[in-house]
């Protein structure tokens, strides 16, 4: 999305009082003036919203990982922060075995080599749930 639709967007949900997700807020132009303002309950020239309520949920990933930036101290003191820790081997498994449909051992490797790479910050969750599994070929996983 444009930049510039992106501004329209957050001052349209801005007067409405609505609640705003930003999905990976930290990987591309956060437009931390606009939303310091917005976050202050005002927009940038000073106007009151025309609903309470304005609301932004974001997440990111660390910036660690490639294409994230950090949020300045300013943003960051108008934000709660939660951090919510990598999935364990075993949920890893679960998930790919009930949801994705891979076989248990399948399911198993993938599990452990999505662990090892995650603690490295290489691989997102969002990475592995494009896997596919393949059939036949144990301890193989294609990403």
């Amino acid at each position: 999305m444009q930049l510039s639709e992106k501004r329209t967007l957050l001052l349209k949900a801005f007067h409405e009082g609505a609640v705003v997700v930003m999905d990976e807020c930290n990987s591309a132009s956060m437009m931390e003036s606009l939303l310091n303002a917005l976050l202050n309950g005002k927009t940038p020239d000073g106007k009151m919203p025309d609903t309470p309520g304005f609301t932004v949920i974001g997440t990111q990933n660390p910036i660690s990982m490639a294409g994230r930036t950090a949020q300045s101290n300013a943003l960051s003191h108008r934000l709660m922060s939660v951090d919510v820790p990598e999935y364990g081997k075993k949920e890893v498994k679960h998930i790919l075995s009930d949801i994705k449909q891979f076989t248990n051992e399948e399911a198993k490797a993938a599990s452990e080599v999505y662990v090892e790479l995650a603690s490295k910050n290489t691989i997102s969750f969002r990475d592995l749930i494009k896997v596919q599994p393949c059939p036949g070929v144990s301890r193989h996983i294609h990403v």
